[in-house]
């Protein structure tokens, strides 16, 4: 079972393992150029040369590890996931948005 107490979050938190440290900064710096092509999608409002199965494959990961690191007492790596798992589900959904609309343009201009 895992400890969601508070004093076990703030002992992770404050006598981080160096581990952690580098994985979360790794996730960190993950989430910063995920957030970026969400920009990137966010102006462009098309997608090109993509697959979107990539991204489910990752995002699931992310969403398995918000449950993983917890569980082995990182927190970093667990705060940093938070930001790539948001990332992520926010690309999809702009993703299908766009798809979604770019379809229907299509249809009804044909």
């Amino acid at each position: 079972m895992i400890d969601y107490s508070y004093e076990n979050i703030l002992k992770g938190i404050k006598e981080p393992q160096f581990v952690d440290l580098i994985n979360g900064a790794f996730e960190f710096g993950g989430s910063f150029f995920i957030w970026l092509c969400v920009f990137k999608l966010y102006k462009d409002k098309e997608i090109k040369g993509w697959s979107i199965w990539s991204t489910l494959y990752f995002t699931l990961w992310g969403y398995w590890n918000l449950f993983y690191y917890p569980s082995l007492n990182q927190w970093y790596s667990a705060l940093a996931t938070i930001l790539i798992v948001t990332a992520n589900t926010t690309w999809i959904s702009l993703a299908y948005y766009y798809h979604k609309n770019k379809r229907s343009i299509n249809y009804r201009s044909d």
